[in-house]
């Protein structure tokens, strides 16, 4: 996916957001703050979202290294 960004010269930085995935009163507190509800985004979308900005780390909420942790490191290494 680096690699990919490179070839956009409008591309000038990658951004980390969170290294672990949220537990779920910090993943409640994060979702709170965009004042978003079940009603405000119909049907799946809303438990598709939740579930997207809760799980946004490298690294899971038992610390255990997802995917992209070793293309991060793989980038750091360069």
């Amino acid at each position: 996916m680096l690699d990919t960004l490179r070839e956009f010269e409008n591309v000038r930085f990658v951004s980390l957001f969170t290294l672990f995935d949220f537990d779920e009163p910090t993943c409640d507190f994060i979702v709170d703050i965009f004042r978003l509800t079940e009603e405000d985004l119909p049907g799946p979308l809303f438990a598709r979202w939740r579930s997207y900005i809760c799980t946004l780390g490298l690294l899971d909420d038992s610390f255990e290294p997802k995917p992209a942790w070793e293309a991060f490191l793989g980038e750091l290494r360069r």
